[in-house]
């Protein structure tokens, strides 16, 4: 069986609210934690939310779109994808 084809969100910044969980002042605080973070240490995070995963696994959605994204497994990065669904 072939599988779908994935729509991901793109890449629009640090914070990614596809979902819409986060409102303005709090996205505006993530995205200065983010800044700093990567500018003390050089490390990159993204913050992404989406409304569903399209019927994939969390681990298998954010390693693809960790690729999708340009992320590489190299050195110490790493993918973390955390499952906090919206009630």
């Amino acid at each position: 069986m072939a599988q779908s084809k994935i729509d991901f969100p793109p890449l629009t910044g640090r914070v990614v609210d596809q979902a819409g969980l986060l409102d303005p002042a709090t996205e505006q605080a993530l995205t200065e934690k983010l800044a700093a973070l990567e500018a003390a240490t050089t490390d990159q995070l993204v913050v992404v939310t989406v409304s569903s995963l399209q019927d994939q696994e969390i681990e298998d959605y954010g390693y693809q779109l960790g690729s999708r994204l340009g992320h590489r497994s190299e050195g110490k990065g790493q993918r973390r994808p955390a499952d906090r669904r919206a009630q």
